[in-house]
C-alpha cells in the first residue's frame, strides 16, 4: 500500500535503549520533557507509576508528544521508561561526590507524522468519502511527495538526535 493511502506514517518504531548499571534517573525525567520543549513539541505526560521495593524501585513513565509542523502534517513522538531495581547511590566525578543511581532502565522510542490531521479533505461532517479520498492520494503522490519525503526524514532525524540525547545521561 502507497504512503499516500495512509494518514499516520510510522517512523521509528520501538526502537529501544537498555541499560543495566548507574544513571542519573533525575536527570533524565528532566531531560525528556527539556529536550521536547526545546524542540518545540506539545507534550502531556500520560502514564507514571511509582513504587519503593526492598529490591529497590520501581517506575513507568510513558510521554506523548506533538508539534505542528505544518497545516498538513503533524510530527508525533513517544516515550516509555521502565524501569526496576532502583537504587540511590554515590559516585564520585571530576574528585567529587555525586547522587546517582544504579539500576535496569529500559527506554523506548516511537515517532511518526501524520497527514492531513486538520482534516483538509473531509467534508462538513469531517467524514472523507470515496471522492476526497482519491484527491487526497493524488495531492500526496503526485503534488507533494518530496515535501513529505523530506518530512519523514526530518522527524527520523528528530528522534535520533532525541535518543541520544538520553543516552548521555546513562554512564558506562
Amino acid at each position: 500500500m502507497g504512503k499516500e493511502k495512509q494518514r499516520k506514517i510510522g517512523v521509528i518504531a520501538s526502537q529501544i535503549i537498555k541499560h543495566k548499571g548507574i544513571f542519573n534517573f533525575n536527570a533524565i525525567l528532566d531531560a525528556i520533557p527539556d529536550w521536547l520543549s526545546q524542540h518545540n513539541y506539545d507534550y502531556v505526560q500520560k502514564g507514571h507509576a511509582q513504587k519503593a521495593k526492598p529490591s529497590g524501585g520501581y517506575f513507568e513513565g510513558n510521554w506523548i508528544a506533538e508539534k505542528e509542523v505544518t497545516e498538513y502534517v503533524k510530527f508525533n513522538i513517544s516515550v516509555d521508561i521502565w524501569l526496576r531495581d532502583l537504587k540511590d547511590i554515590a559516585i564520585e566525578k571530576n574528585g567529587k561526590t555525586e547522587k546517582s543511581n544504579k539500576g535496569n532502565i529500559e527506554i523506548t522510542f516511537n515517532s511518526g507524522m501524520e497527514k492531513d490531521y486538520k482534516k483538509t479533505f473531509t467534508n462538513k461532517k469531517y467524514q472523507e468519502t470515496e471522492f476526497l479520498k482519491l484527491i487526497r492520494e493524488f495531492y500526496e503522490k503526485y503534488v507533494i511527495k518530496s515535501k513529505l519525503s523530506s518530512y519523514e526524514e526530518k522527524i527520523e532525524a528528530e528522534t535520533q538526535d532525541f535518543i541520544e540525547y538520553i543516552k548521555t545521561f546513562l554512564h558506562k
